[in-house]
C-alpha cells in the first residue's frame, strides 16, 4: 500500500511540473503562423499608413532620396546609402528610429516636423517584432484581389446590371 501510495504521488507531483516546464513563459513571443499574421495586421493597421502619410513623398515609388525605398518589403529590407533602415529585433540599431526620434541633428525624418511619440512608439514596436512585412508575393496576391474586387464592382454597377438584362431580354 505505501509504495502504491508514493507511486501515485509521484505521478501527481510530475503532473503538476509540466504545465511549468512544458511550455514557453511567454507564448506570444514564440513564433508561429498567428504571430506573423498579428504581425502583418499590425504593418498594415498602424506602419504602412504611417509610411504612407510621411515617408513616401520621398522614399517611395516616384523617388527614392538617399537611395531608401520603403514602399517594398525589399526597399525596406535592404535600407539606403545611410546603410540598414531598420534592423528586425533591434530598435536601438536601426537608423529609421533616430531619424524619427530627433535623435541625430544630421538625420531628422520627416524633416518638416517631428512624429506623435505613438507614431514613434508603433514604429519601435514593429521592429521589435521582427519586421513583420508582408513578403512580396503576399502583397502581390493582396493587390490582385484588390484589383479584382474593384472590377466586378464596376461589372455589378448599376449601369452594366441594367445592361446585362437588356441582353438577356
Amino acid at each position: 500500500m505505501p509504495r502504491r501510495l508514493a507511486r501515485l504521488l509521484l505521478a501527481v507531483a510530475v503532473a503538476m511540473t509540466l504545465p511549468v516546464f512544458g511550455r514557453a513563459a511567454d507564448p506570444a513571443s514564440e513564433p508561429n503562423a498567428s504571430n506573423d499574421a498579428q504581425g502583418i495586421q499590425f504593418f498594415e493597421t498602424k506602419v504602412r499608413p504611417l509610411l504612407v502619410k510621411h515617408c513616401y513623398e520621398c522614399h517611395g515609388e516616384d523617388a527614392q532620396e538617399s537611395d531608401l525605398r520603403l514602399d517594398t518589403h525589399d526597399g525596406i529590407i535592404r535600407g539606403g546609402r545611410s546603410g540598414m533602415a531598420v534592423v528586425a529585433g533591434k530598435p536601438t540599431q536601426s537608423l529609421l528610429l533616430t531619424a524619427v526620434g530627433y535623435q541625430d541633428a544630421n538625420l531628422r525624418m520627416p524633416p518638416e516636423t517631428k512624429l506623435a511619440a505613438a507614431e514613434v512608439a508603433d514604429l519601435r514596436r514593429w521592429i521589435e517584432i521582427e519586421l513583420r512585412i508582408p513578403t512580396p508575393t503576399l502583397l502581390a496576391r493582396r493587390l490582385n484581389r484588390a484589383k479584382s474586387t474593384s472590377s466586378a464592382a464596376v461589372r455589378s454597377g448599376p449601369f452594366n446590371r441594367l445592361r446585362g438584362r437588356r441582353f438577356r431580354k
